[in-house]
């Protein structure tokens, strides 16, 4: 997690399931672009997980922040950040209203393509639009409002 009312949210919802359907997780979060940093520290979790999953807003920066992450992990040996794909199909999904200009996208030519690439294909085209109109979508959308009649949009890629 990028932020810290998202993590609460997941936290939460997380605390609230019964112990035999909560998933055995980790819950961390980072503070921006100091997240590419702390991800390190997923090496000293016993035991240290076979797979990461990442959630961020939907901006330039976030995404930047997630691919930097990503290639950091795997060049000191962790699994690779995958995109929590649910989440971010929740954003792009929800109202136009959602969209902001982004203000971390003031490019000529953003880095929409590279930054894209981390994402699962069936999300790069919106994303890419997205980041294209210079929009973001921040990712307290997905608050715990949201997370508890729909435990489903953070349970299934767990």
């Amino acid at each position: 997690m990028e932020n810290l009312a998202t993590y609460f949210s997941i936290w939460t919802l997380l605390k609230e399931q019964s112990r035999c359907s909560r998933p055995d997780v980790h819950v961390g979060w980072g503070k921006g672009k100091s997240f590419a940093q702390s991800v390190l520290s997923i090496a000293t979790l016993e035991p240290v997980p076979e797979r990461v999953f990442y959630f961020g807003d939907l901006d330039l920066a976030g995404l930047r922040i997630a691919a930097g992450a990503s290639a950091c992990a795997v060049a000191s040996g962790l699994p690779e950040l995958r995109a929590a794909a649910p989440c971010y199909r929740f954003l792009l999904d929800g109202p136009a209203r959602w969209r902001r200009p982004d203000k971390t996208n003031c490019q000529r030519y953003p880095d929409s393509d590279e930054v894209c690439y981390w994402l699962p294909r069936s999300l790069r085209g919106s994303v890419r639009e997205l980041l294209q109109a210079r929009q973001r979508i921040p990712q307290e959308r997905l608050s715990l409002q949201v997370l508890c009649p729909a435990p489903e949009l953070l349970l299934q890629w767990l």
